[in-house]
């Protein structure tokens, strides 16, 4: 007899066949499995977005995200934060860009697609439906920040079950991989909530913290079939955009260190932990502090810091041509 209605869709295997079966496939070798869900979480003024849009533009065109090899395909970004130099950020990451990666890279801005609801999963599903037969299918999905997607509660257990099942759909149904950018958190009681809640239910977790003027690193919490617990530092730099405003890039790789391995050197430098000490000074004294002077923002070239800009002159870049600085960041002394 055949299976019930109610049971069509399951099968069993022998667990010599579940133990023979091929090696997980890699999104980033290495760092983020395929067809799989990452979070990628770090506090706020971290640089996730710029570390993750690097990431998406490496995916896009084919080139190695820090060094390791990525399995190229369409990008489908969703910006869900009401950020204010979104285009800058894209003038920057794709000014580089061939016409065909350019249409693996494709993104959604919730501000402006559904200025009155957030985005759900029967909208993505009729996204991502209309687009399987299409050359340039996605294969990669990137939240940012998943706090704004949907309506959910992820300080929920039932809530996070349900999303995750949602998430699992998406991957099953169109072969995707998943990347949540998201905020950690902790309640009263030092135990998960928010974003947290999924944390041992997904195949990888990164986390991206703040390791000086212009670095951050990147930690891996959790990985199913990869290393735990080696850092990658990372380095970013100013980039000059044509109609004379600045965003932020990432740069490239300049630590690494193993599981198990003390910090190499190149992760902070002496001036950056002086930085960090004085910006923690600063936050205990009641100051407003950031990242960086001109870290997540479009100021005019020839201005250090907000402070030295007036407020009508910080503006979205426009498109055309992109230079670096030589020296993206001044230090505080």
């Amino acid at each position: 007899m055949g299976l019930s209605p109610q049971l069509e869709h399951f099968e069993a295997f022998s667990v010599r066949d579940l133990a023979n079966r091929p090696s997980p496939e890699w999104l980033v070798e290495r760092l983020i499995p395929a067809k799989s869900i990452t979070l990628l979480m770090g506090a706020s003024q971290a640089r996730k977005s710029f570390t993750v849009l690097e990431l998406a533009a490496c995916i896009a065109s084919g080139r190695p995200f820090l060094g390791r090899n990525v399995k190229m395909g369409t990008v489908l970004y969703l910006s869900l934060e009401d950020s204010f130099d979104i285009s800058s950020r894209f003038q920057a990451i794709t000014a580089d860009f061939d016409d065909k990666t350019a249409q693996r890279f494709i993104a959604s801005e919730s501000a402006v697609t559904l200025p009155k609801r957030r985005l759900s999963f029967e909208d993505l599903q009729k996204f991502l439906r209309a687009r399987v037969i299409s050359p340039n299918a996605v294969s990669t999905i990137i939240f940012d920040t998943y706090a704004y997607f949907n309506d959910g509660d992820l300080n929920s257990p039932s809530d996070a079950s349900a999303i995750l099942r949602e998430l699992r759909g998406l991957i099953l149904e169109f072969n995707v991989s998943i990347i949540l950018v998201c905020h950690p958190a902790l309640d009263n009681e030092n135990r998960p909530m928010g974003a947290m809640n999924l944390f041992n239910s997904v195949a990888c977790v990164l986390k991206v913290k703040q390791a000086g003027i212009n670095r951050s690193s990147i930690t891996t919490l959790k990985n199913k079939g990869g290393p735990i617990g080696g850092r990658l530092v990372i380095e970013f730099g100013v980039v000059d955009l044509a109609d004379g405003s600045t965003t932020l890039r990432l740069k490239g790789l300049v630590g690494e260190t193993a599981p198990g391995e003390a910090d190499s050197p190149a992760t902070l430098s002496q001036d950056d932990e002086k930085f960090l000490q004085l910006l923690e000074q600063a936050g205990t004294q009641g100051f407003p502090t950031g990242p960086t002077p001109l870290i997540g923002a479009s100021v005019p070239r020839g201005a250090e810091t907000f402070r030295d800009a007036p407020r009508e002159s910080v503006r979205h870049g426009d498109r055309g041509c992109v230079r670096w600085r030589e020296h993206p960041i001044s230090r505080l002394d």
